[in-house]
């Protein structure tokens, strides 16, 4: 988590320092990355940069935790017109979040993570948290008793576990679109969203004997 002082810049510079990590990383591996290339795109002194975060690791988290937490929030608008069903607005959200991956403004930094992702590269973040406390830090109370009320979940271990079993529906499209993607320079998003819709449909209804 950036320090105090990272927040208290004006705007304009916060975006210009969050701007330059992103090309940074969409241009390199996290390895290959380094603060001296960051600071010298953000047009700030090294020494700056640490009095804004605590290093690379520091940065890159919050980076990734808040391109998730945007989609979150995106996401939690929808509730109410999905009548706080989570599996209808997996169906409306998840396929589109699929394009923003693959297709998207910052699909480069996504398909760097992605990359080191697959080779069981990525670095060991220790403060980037993106699991089910993340969504229900989200998620107010009255949000959660509404969506446990409509799908009849017991509590709190059916919840996360129904989020774990829809989280791993989506990592699966997105790993088969990455490997697609490297093997032919195209993940197919049509298909990708036909096979998320289908295990989608079977986690909601299982399967029919």
């Amino acid at each position: 988590m950036p320090k105090q002082t990272f927040f208290n810049l004006p705007k304009e510079k916060r975006d210009r320092i969050i701007a330059a990590a992103k090309e940074v990383f969409s241009k390199n591996s996290y390895e290959e990355a380094s603060i001296n290339q960051i600071v010298k795109l953000a047009r700030i002194p090294r020494g700056s940069f640490y009095q804004y975060f605590e290093d690379k690791d520091d940065l890159y988290g919050y980076l990734s935790s808040q391109m998730f937490l945007r989609m979150i929030d995106a996401a939690r608008q929808k509730l109410p017109e999905c009548d706080y069903d989570p599996f209808k607005l997996s169906e409306q959200i998840l396929p589109s979040w699929l394009e923003e991956l693959f297709t998207g403004e910052d699909s480069s930094f996504y398909y760097r993570r992605l990359e080191m992702f697959h080779r069981r590269q990525m670095p060991h973040l220790k403060r980037q948290v993106l699991d089910n406390r993340l969504l229900d830090n989200c998620l107010s109370d009255e949000e959660m008793a509404k969506i446990t009320a409509k799908v009849k979940l017991g509590d709190a271990s059916d919840f996360d576990f129904m989020v774990q079993c829809i989280s791993m529906a989506f990592y699966n499209s997105i790993r088969a679109g990455f490997i697609n993607y490297e093997a032919t320079g195209d993940a197919n998003l049509d298909e990708l969203k036909a096979k998320l819709l289908r295990d989608l449909h079977y986690l909601e209804v299982g399967f029919e004997k």
